[in-house]
């Protein structure tokens, strides 16, 4: 009976040394809906990496992606409905005299709404974000399925080179939208840097 539950105890816990449950059941919720781990790989010895950084990545491009869609598309309801609004304000005050006497406040107040709204676009560019970060999501996910299904770069390969190729495209792709973003915030720099080169577009000075 010893040698017997023994023997149990031993196939229970010698498959899971490395985890206290199986990585596969794991389960996250995004947008109201739950995805399995196990969609994603199956292949243990890596499962670390495709856990804790690969399903990280892309689900943390993917929500970005969602979030400047929603924003940008906010924005331009905004701007739609609020310029619309005006031309409305100027045609009923002629005919209701309460609206008359406030017209022009009000116009001046949604053109203002419509000025900020704008910029605020323009400053945070949800647009541009958007795009980027649903590339780079589809790359990701695209990615793992030229790995399982062995499709250029990673046909011929055995299975130890195709992880590393993998790790390194991976990694490569999160590096580049890294240095993207780098390489923007150090042009914003060099233009605030140089007020001056605006002026001068603007005034050039005469020639003599």
């Amino acid at each position: 009976m010893e040698d017997k539950t023994n023997k149990k105890q031993k196939n229970s816990t010698g498959s899971s040394q490395n985890y206290t449950h199986n990585p596969y059941d794991t389960k996250i919720e995004m947008y109201g809906q739950k995805y399995n781990y196990h969609q994603i790989t199956t292949h243990n010895d890596y499962v670390d990496y495709f856990m804790k950084r690969y399903m990280e990545q892309v689900i943390w491009y993917d929500k970005k992606a969602v979030i400047n869609k929603n924003l940008f598309m906010w924005y331009q309801r905004i701007v739609i409905f609020l310029g619309a609004l005006i031309p409305i304000i100027v045609a009923v005050g002629g005919y209701v005299p309460a609206i008359k006497e406030y017209s022009g406040l009000m116009s001046a107040i949604i053109s203002g709404v419509i000025a900020v709204v704008a910029a605020l676009d323009k400053l945070q560019q949800p647009m541009s974000n958007w795009y980027n970060y649903r590339n780079i999501a589809e790359n990701l996910k695209k990615e793992q399925y030229y790995y399982d299904f062995k499709i250029p770069p990673y046909q011929g390969l055995n299975e130890m080179a195709m992880k590393r190729l993998f790790v390194e495209r991976i990694e490569g792709t999160v590096a580049s939208d890294i240095n993207r973003f780098l390489q923007g915030v150090q042009n914003q720099d060099d233009e605030d840097d140089n007020p001056t080169d605006d002026i001068l577009k603007k005034n050039p000075p005469p020639i003599s």
